[in-house]
C-alpha cells in the first residue's frame, strides 16, 4: 500500500459531514441563505474586474 507522508492532520468526522451537506445543498439548490449572500458578493466581486484570456 502507497502512504504519504504529511504534516497535516486529517479532517474530523464533524468537518466532513459540513462538507458534504454543503455539497448536497448546491447540488440540490436548497442553499442557506448565508452561502447564498457568499455567491452574491462573489458575483459582484467578479463584475469589477474584466477578465481577457490570451492564447500565446
Amino acid at each position: 500500500m502507497l502512504g504519504v507522508n504529511s504534516p497535516r492532520e486529517p479532517i474530523t468526522p464533524e468537518f466532513s459531514k459540513k462538507i458534504r451537506a454543503a455539497l448536497w445543498r448546491a447540488t440540490t439548490g436548497n442553499l442557506t441563505p448565508e452561502e447564498k449572500d457568499a455567491i452574491r458578493r462573489g458575483r459582484e466581486a467578479r463584475k469589477r474586474w474584466k477578465i481577457v484570456w490570451e492564447d500565446k
